[in-house]
């Protein structure tokens, strides 16, 4: 016999029947239910007088591998209540099934939760394994059902944006930056609807955000009592993209410096490449010269435009080009080129030696890929013979062949510098910059007393963020805005707009850090979603997975 324990309220039915259909290879279970009265769902009042049965048929957890369907009795009773305007209603079962469910209490809940950890899709895939099987729409909408538990109103909020369509459209996530938890989605990120939200949640004490204006006008409209901090990581970013412009205006001279690279750890440099050596075909470089030639076209336009005394917006309706790029061609000393990017392959350290062998006479990828497997190379045999089909195209050999080059290849240095690849190594922490890197920020101090000059700024700046002294706050301030480059009297301008929430940055340790990564959590949801990834659906999964 089924053991009654196993039922979820074995005091408010009784078992009477096991079954296991082998056609549809499920267990039947008939039950009845044992109360001896009812209460109206209406008036509520009690009732002692059945005045009929029906059957419900319900889906249940599984037993081991089978599903499970119960065939319950149910009764309606008579209400006695004259003022009442039922005459009839059926007996309510609130900790086993809900009225007109066809599913037990309990195997909605783990739907649900199945549902918003993993998604509709791939819920249902895993509730079929589990034989608990339901479609994708009944899922969605048990997940849209489920109730989002009511969050106290949090001490300290962390406020920050996120991409529904990156560059069009943003949303705002508001993280409990106390209990580690997300307490509201918003469906935009205007300082009325962040407002508003903070009105209706007195109390917050501290509101970390980053350096957007709308975020820091909210806080001002909804909790002006509230402490504002700017986020630490979001002002080095902002000082990287200063750096970035100031050095824009010397890429001429950066390019007479190239960007040291080990050869005893994987290359950090993704465009590093040996003499001679093409990874393009004829074909691919023949439309990227013609890709060249048509950029620069574009680019003259602009220049020239400009020239004529159009603005911004104008010349962007005209070519289609976006601000920032116009911004960024127009800073330009000349016509900047674009480098062609690829990801560091896990060859890299032993191309030198490769190298090497290849000009001593050894063309067999087989061998060479023994030997350098010898020295610590984990990757796949088709990686190397990739290489050695480049180094024989290089050297116009036909495949196989195993005669000795005519010319001997040797390694080169990285690209030259760009300003943004600058600016993050001038950036970094100097107690872990090798030898090579101190040496070429020394080098650019030495281009030009602009850039000496910016670059003992920042850097101070940088300093005084990782170390939070605010007590030099004022100093570096005074110094920025008598500085000859203007980027950086701008963003000393915008420190100076912000400097009580900068000061706090300095002082408290409040950041935006967990909330980047409840952002991150956000997107792995809203891409594992796919194309329902509507508004309410996503808010749901956000703020009811994982949720004590």
């Amino acid at each position: 016999m089924f053991p009654a324990i196993l039922l979820p309220n074995a005091s408010s039915v009784e078992l009477e029947a096991v079954e296991v259909d082998q056609e549809s290879a499920e267990l039947v279970l008939t039950l009845h239910t044992t109360a001896q009265q009812a209460i109206c769902p209406f008036c509520h009042q009690i009732s002692h007088q059945v005045h009929s049965h029906y059957t419900r048929t319900l889906s249940d957890l599984p037993c081991v591998v089978l599903p499970v369907h119960w065939v319950l009795q149910v009764r309606r009773f008579f209400c006695r209540n004259g003022a009442c305007a039922r005459k009839i209603f059926t007996e309510r079962l609130p900790t086993l099934v809900a009225p007109w469910a066809r599913r037990t209490q309990r195997l909605r809940d783990v739907q649900s939760a199945i549902g918003i950890a993993v998604g509709g899709r791939l819920g249902v895939w895993l509730l079929k394994v589990l034989r608990m099987t339901t479609s994708v729409d009944t899922l969605l909408r048990l997940i849209r059902k489920t109730p989002v538990s009511d969050c106290p109103t949090p001490r300290v909020l962390g406020v920050d944006d996120w991409a529904k369509h990156k560059g069009l459209t943003y949303g705002t996530l508001l993280v409990d930056l106390e209990r580690h938890q997300p307490v509201e989605v918003l469906p935009d990120r205007l300082a009325a609807t962040l407002a508003d939200w903070l009105r209706a949640h007195p109390g917050i004490e501290i509101i970390s955000r980053d350096r957007a204006g709308a975020y820091a006008e909210a806080a001002v409209q909804g909790a002006p009592n509230a402490l504002q901090v700017a986020d630490r990581w979001h002002l080095l970013k902002n000082l990287s993209d200063v750096l970035s412009r100031v050095l824009e205006q010397h890429r001429r001279a950066l390019q007479q410096l190239t960007h040291p690279v080990s050869t005893t750890e994987p290359l950090a440099n993704p465009s590093h490449e040996l003499n001679g050596l093409s990874p393009l075909s004829p074909a691919a470089a023949a439309r990227a010269r013609q890709r060249r030639e048509q950029r620069y076209q574009r680019y003259q336009q602009v220049c020239t435009l400009r020239q004529q005394g159009w603005t911004l917006d104008a010349i962007a309706q005209t070519t289609g080009l976006c601000r920032k790029t116009l911004r960024r061609w127009l800073r330009a000393e000349h016509f900047p080129e674009l480098r062609r990017r690829r990801r560091p392959s896990q060859l890299d350290p032993y191309k030198p030696y490769l190298l090497q062998r290849w000009n001593e006479g050894c063309w067999t990828a087989a061998q060479l890929e023994r030997e350098i497997r010898l020295q610590g190379y984990a990757g796949e045999l088709t990686i190397v013979r990739d290489f050695v089909r480049q180094l024989r195209r290089a050297q116009g050999l036909p495949p196989g062949r195993r005669t000795l080059a005519l010319q001997q290849l040797a390694p080169e240095y990285p690209s030259r510098l760009t300003p943004l690849r600058a600016a993050c190594l001038a950036l970094g922490r100097p107690e872990r910059w090798r030898d090579d890197e101190r040496a070429l920020v020394e080098r650019m101090r030495q281009l030009d007393p602009e850039i000496d000059a910016a670059l003992e700024l920042t850097q101070t700046f940088a300093y005084m963020i990782r170390q939070r002294q605010s007590h030099a706050l004022d100093l570096w301030l005074d110094q920025a805005e008598q500085s000859a480059s203007a980027p950086l009297r701008a963003f000393a301008a915008g420190i100076r707009r912000d400097y009580a929430a900068v000061k706090a940055a300095l002082t408290v340790e409040w950041s935006n850090g967990q909330v980047e990564g409840q952002v991150n959590r956000l997107k792995f949801i809203k891409r594992q979603m796919y194309g329902r990834a509507n508004f309410d659906l996503l808010r749901q999964r956000v703020l009811c997975a994982f949720r004590d």
